[in-house]
Parts: structure tokens; C-alpha cells; sequence
């Protein structure tokens, strides 16, 4: 019976005015009504605090100076008070089944299972892109440290058990790829369980900090800085496998990098691999070449660009 079982929702908001109104419809318009809908407003500086105040309940508004997302999401979870815990980000939407059909399905898992995710679909203003299903990288032998790498649960979809959650929170000193840390970290405390349906709809905008041409620099130098201060809590085999999938991730970006003329991010990896590895070195021999001013390589690849049409 799905009767009497309280669902607490976190969104963390920051400047997401435009999108506030439609995602929290789409979570008072669920079959299964949730018990509260607590939104961290993260220091906006547009209408989202207001706009959320004036839903009224069950939505209740925390405001808080900016400290990142994953402050403002462990401050939801602490104040959250059902069962589960939902998490959704302030631009995304969910389908009117969503919650109903996860907790159907969880309350029937045994008490190992911790996390109901399902699949997702992206949008934008115009176009509704198909589902593309994730590999289940949590059900792997070495889930706690391919789940650092390999994105397995979108943070809009899973319902989780709140009892973990005073043991588990996100990573507040990192501010890319702390998601997957969280995930990761959540699976040593249980099973995760996939809903193979596309019930939520993760918006496509320009400015997501993943659109961005830095961000897997900065997540694996942000991955990288966290697991040296936490790799007592792993073997010596999955230290040794973390530290040299950090240094492949490294040598095949850096080098996509520098033939894409991204010489920004390739003076980072540059710099990432210097700080893990020290000056002595390379991982590829296009670390070793010298970079030049940017008008440089596109005289460069233009003459060649005619050499080859000749």
C-alpha cells in the first residue's frame, strides 16, 4: 500500500525563475502526491525565491547565501522529513507517474535496496529527444570506483531511502562531478534498482555548467583532489585503478583538446598532470610540445588544409 508513505523533495534553485514554475507543476501534478517540496534557494538574485513561496504548501522555501549545490542540497536533505527523499534540479521536470511508480516499485525491494532511479529524456524549448538509456554501472563488482566516472543515476530521477542519508551527503568542497561522488558513496550502503522509463525530462540549456569546454578538466581535477583526501577508504587495487584511470582520462582529453585548438583546457590538463605526476612526466608526446599564440595554429592548420585539397 502506497497510502501513508511520505516523499520529500529537494530542489536546489539557483536563478532558475524561467524554469521554476514548470518544475514544480510537474511535482504537485503527480499521481502520488509527495508529503513537501523544500526548495534552497542558493542566493538568486531573480524572482526563484518568490516565485516558489507562492505555490504555498506543501512547497516551503530555505533561503541561503550562494555556496553551491551541494550545500544547498544537504540542507534540504537535513530538513527533509519522509520516507524517501527526491531529488530534482530546478530546471528539470518530471512526469505525473514518476513517484507513484518508484515507490511502487520500492516498496516491494527488499531492504537492501536504497535508490529507484529510472531513465531520462532531454528537452528544450522545441524538441523532446528520445531516451538513451545508461549502462548500470552500479550493479559492476567495482561500483564504488566506476561509479566516480561513469554517470549511472541523472540526480533529477532516483527516490532514496532517507535513513542512508545521515550517513551519506554531497561533497560541499566540490563543485563538478560531485554527483557522481555522492552516487558512488551511496552505493556502499546499498542496491541501486533501475526503472528502464523515461520519467524525467532534463532540460538542455546553454549555460549548464556541462556545456561548458572546461568542465571535464575541472571535474577530473576536482575527482582528483578529493580522492587523494579520501583514498584511505579505498584498497591499494582501487587506489591503483582510480589514480590510473585519472591519468588515462587525462592523456586522452588533453590530447582531444589540443587537436580541437582548446589550448585553454590543455594548459589545465596540463597543469592537473603536473600536480599528480610532477614535472618529469608526459603521458602522450603531444605533451611535450610547445604551445603556441592561437593565431599560430590556424595559419597553421589553414596551410594545411591546402596542402590537402591540392
Amino acid at each position: 500500500m502506497l497510502s501513508g508513505v511520505k516523499v520529500s523533495v529537494v530542489i536546489p534553485c539557483y536563478n532558475a525563475a524561467r524554469f521554476l514554475p514548470e518544475t514544480l507543476g510537474s511535482v504537485l501534478h503527480q499521481t502520488y502526491p509527495v508529503h513537501e517540496v523544500i526548495v534552497i534557494d542558493d542566493g538568486s538574485t531573480d524572482d526563484s525565491a518568490a516565485i516558489a513561496t507562492s505555490f504555498g504548501p506543501p512547497v516551503r522555501v530555505m533561503r541561503q547565501p550562494n555556496q553551491g549545490e551541494s550545500v544547498a542540497r544537504n540542507r534540504g536533505i537535513s530538513a527533509a522529513g519522509g520516507e524517501w527523499v527526491a531529488l530534482l534540479d530546478a530546471d528539470d521536470v518530471w512526469e505525473p507517474q514518476k513517484i507513484e511508480r518508484q515507490l511502487v516499485v520500492a516498496l516491494k525491494l527488499p531492504l537492501s535496496y536504497v535508490c529507484v532511479y529510472s531513465d531520462f529524456y532531454s528537452f528544450n524549448q522545441t524538441t523532446k529527444h528520445p531516451v538513451e538509456p545508461l549502462p548500470e554501472n552500479h550493479a559492476q563488482p567495482d561500483a564504488r570506483v566506476c561509479l566516480l566516472f561513469d554517470w549511472c543515476v541523472m540526480p533529477s530521477t532516483p527516490i532514496i531511502r532517507r535513513d542512508v542519508l545521515g550517513s551519506v551527503r554531497f561533497p560541499e568542497t566540490v563543485r563538478h562531478g560531485e554527483d557522481l561522488i555522492f552516487f558512488a558513496q551511496l552505493r556502499d550502503h546499498g542496491q541501486f534498482f533501475r526503472i528502464p522509463k523515461g520519467l524525467t525530462g532534463r532540460r538542455i540549456s546553454p549555460s549548464q555548467q556541462t556545456k561548458t569546454k572546461e568542465h571535464l578538466s575541472l571535474k577530473t581535477g576536482s575527482l582528483f583532489r578529493w580522492f587523494r583526501e579520501h583514498a584511505s577508504s579505498y584498497s591499494p587495487a582501487e587506489r591503483d585503478y582510480v589514480f590510473r584511470r585519472i591519468r588515462d582520462d587525462i592523456a586522452q582529453r588533453h590530447d582531444d583538446a589540443y587537436w580541437r585548438r582548446q589550448l585553454d583546457v590543455v594548459r589545465e590538463y596540463r597543469l592537473l598532470s603536473t600536480e599528480l605526476y610532477g614535472e618529469g612526466e608526459a603521458p602522450t608526446p603531444l605533451f611535450r610540445r610547445c604551445l603556441y599564440p592561437t593565431p599560430v595554429y590556424r595559419a597553421k592548420d589553414w596551410a594545411s588544409h591546402i596542402l590537402n585539397k591540392q
